[in-house]
């Protein structure tokens, strides 16, 4: 009886154990979570937070030139987009442009206003593929051509017209061909590219710790004084120049992409190459120093100095913007800023302010420069847009000068169009005459036809020297 009060009890305490059990949350997935983020921050402390705090002198300087090289590409492929893409050996290729000027401009005889009459149009074709190519440009008043010139090229033989000048197309026979001409623009962007990649890697296994040296400094950045970390290079120009040199010279495909890229022959580019080592020889050793600060736990770039002992370049990172100023002999000739949010560029010294600003398909350029009484402003704006066959660029630049109470302006504006498979524009040839068939006194209606056009347009802008002309005639 005892035994069987015994067992019951226990088994009443394993019941009790059993429910006091399934009442506490397991602790399991508590631990793994704990595990989990102790790995996320053991494995973003190695691949990020180590590797800033354990760079040396040698790290910094490299990864600084990568940010260059990196840079540099990027650039090129943002003008690449901005460029029609074409393959002259396949593609015909033409362009239409206008050009205008107009300004407020009437002194000393001089009437520039009238010039807002004026336009000048321009084009040109070109086929490879057809040996062909043709080319015009004319001289327009109110709307109606006042001279005009066309010239069609076909195989050894070029024509010229010139409007109402003269009316037959004039012969004349070529040295070049048109199918011979050598032009690679899609493969020039992609040997550019080709050529920073195999560059940056010579650039930097140049890099010798010797060169070298990190220290910890206070240094002033903005007015305020701060702890960095400074990473000090000795760039000697002449040795890097000989490495980089050595560096194509052992490189067959960089003699190919110099080959591509300049049009002459990979004979010539080793040529070159050598020729330009032997005269580093002759040249003194040049030593340029290059400091980048740090700041913090992550390295943080915060400052860049470039130069010698008399010209120093600095440049003060400031978030994603820059300052920068070029000092000589200790005094400041230029500084500047970029702005990333504007995408604007400036530089200034103490007579000349440039701004550079990009907007989408729109750069906009700002010229000013002062000198007591004189002064020059240029106010630029380039608009480029590019469709799949079509290039189209509206260029307006604004001029103004003042010297004293003289004051000129004037408004230049541009409008070229590029276009892919537009035909070449060809001329009657069944007149056509060589230049010693053309008779004396024909050539005598060409010269006074000439005289006569361009007097009626200084007439009408300045009447004084039309006169001067009349007397030629």
């Amino acid at each position: 009886m005892e035994k069987e009060e015994k067992e019951i009890k226990q088994d009443e305490e394993k019941q009790e154990v059993t429910v006091t059990n399934t009442n506490k949350k397991s602790a399991a997935p508590i631990i793994a979570i704990v595990i989990v983020v102790a790995l996320v921050l053991v494995t973003g402390l190695v691949l990020f937070v180590l590797p800033n705090v354990l760079l040396n002198g040698k790290t910094v300087i490299r990864k600084e030139i990568s940010t260059v090289f990196n840079s540099a590409r990027e650039k090129v492929d943002e003008v690449d987009k901005k460029v029609l893409n074409y393959d002259l050996e396949k593609d015909t290729l033409g362009l239409d442009g206008s050009l205008s000027i107009d300004s407020n401009y009437k002194e000393s005889g001089i009437d520039l206003s009238k010039l807002k009459n004026y336009k000048i149009n321009y084009g040109a074709v070109i086929s490879k593929k057809d040996d062909q190519a043709s080319a015009k440009l004319s001289l327009v008043k109110n709307k109606k051509d006042l001279i005009g010139l066309n010239t069609f090229i076909d195989k050894e033989n070029a024509y010229i017209s010139l409007g109402d000048i003269y009316n037959k197309p004039i012969i004349t026979e070529i040295d070049s061909r048109i199918k011979d001409i050598e032009v690679s623009k899609n493969g020039s962007v992609k040997d550019i590219k080709r050529l920073l990649d195999r560059t940056e890697v010579i650039v930097k296994d140049s890099i010798e710790d010797k060169d070298i040296k990190k220290t910890s400094v206070e240094k002033e950045v903005n007015g305020k004084k701060e702890k960095l970390t400074k990473v000090e290079y000795k760039l000697n120009t002449k040795k890097l120049s000989n490495k980089v040199i050595d560096g194509y010279l052992k490189d067959s495909e960089i003699i190919k992409i110099l080959s591509n890229l300049t049009g002459q022959d990979e004979k010539e580019i080793k040529s070159s190459l050598k020729d330009t080592k032997e005269e580093l020889k002759n040249t003194e050793e040049e030593t340029i120093t290059v400091n980048v600060y740090l700041k913090g736990l992550f390295n943080e770039v915060k400052v860049i100095e470039i130069g010698n002992e008399e010209t120093i370049i600095n440049i003060i990172k400031e978030g994603n913007n820059y300052k920068y100023n070029l000092t000589s002999d200790k005094e400041k000739v230029l500084y500047g800023e970029y702005i990333s949010s504007e995408n604007k560029l400036t530089f200034e010294t103490d007579e000349v302010k440039l701004s550079i600003e990009e907007e989408k398909d729109t750069y906009k350029i700002s010229l000013k420069y002062e000198d007591n009484d004189q002064s020059i402003k240029v106010d630029a704006t380039i608009k480029n847009t590019v469709k799949k066959d079509t290039q189209s660029t509206n260029a307006t630049i604004k001029l103004e000068y003042k010297s004293g109470e003289e004051k000129i302006d004037a408004t230049i504006s541009n409008d070229l169009n590029i276009e892919k498979n537009k035909k070449v524009e060809k001329l009657d040839t069944k007149n056509a005459v060589e230049t010693d068939e053309i008779t004396e006194e024909e050539l005598m209606n060409i010269y006074t036809k000439v005289i006569e056009k361009v007097s009626e347009v200084v007439e009408d802008i300045a009447p004084d020297m039309a006169n001067n002309l009349q007397e030629l005639m």
